[in-house]
């Protein structure tokens, strides 16, 4: 298995963690009570340009670096992952409205490019070189959606929980309080949705 094949199966394989990113991370909105059109919106350009950016990113960079001799893989991709997750990590945080998301999606991805360090040294493996790259690269994968796919459901939880005894307005409390509007802003009281469990 030579390195191209590697690459190409790369790129292929990056377009379904994009797509449960997708997912996981609209339902999070949705359960938060968060999703809007322009929120989904973003998230589903996240999850459909930046795989394909991160390996453009990674080529064009070891196109230019190669000229100096100085190519090194497992540091591009270092690069590219960490882009990729800052940008992802600044959508998050906009879409969420919650700091923390950001820092643990930034996180996740710092974590993630550590990973992918070792691709420097596939060469030196041997013939089983591309495809323990290829591991590390899905372990990578693995760990930043095991990441903030926890976080965003953890945020969902525990927004959709404040949001039941607080003021959807203003985030008065509301606990024990049998107006039908919030006596902090004035707003109408909404009734939590029911679930469909007995």
């Amino acid at each position: 298995m030579s390195s191209s094949i590697a690459l190409y199966v790369i790129i292929n394989l990056l377009w379904i963690p994009g797509a449960a990113f997708a997912i996981y991370s609209n339902l999070a909105l949705e359960r938060a009570r968060r999703w809007t059109w322009g929120r989904c919106a973003a998230l589903i350009a996240i999850s459909i340009l930046f795989p394909g950016i991160g390996i453009a990113l990674f080529l064009n960079l070891q196109a230019w670096l190669g000229v100096f001799g100085a190519a090194s893989p497992g540091l591009l991709f270092f690069g590219a992952i960490l882009l990729c997750s800052s940008a992802t990590a600044a959508c998050l945080t906009w879409a969420t409205g919650s700091k923390l998301v950001g820092r643990r999606t930034h996180i996740a991805g710092g974590i993630a490019a550590t990973l992918a360090l070792p691709f420097s040294f596939s060469g030196a493996l041997g013939p089983f070189g591309p495809i323990l790259a290829l591991l590390l690269l899905l372990a990578a994968a693995i760990v930043w959606h095991a990441i903030v796919a926890t976080t965003l459901s953890r945020w969902a939880y525990n927004t959709l929980a404040h949001a039941i005894d607080h003021c959807a307005e203003c985030g008065y409390d509301l606990k024990g309080l049998r107006s039908k509007t919030c006596p902090e802003c004035g707003a109408a009281i909404r009734a939590p949705a029911k679930s469909g469990r007995r």
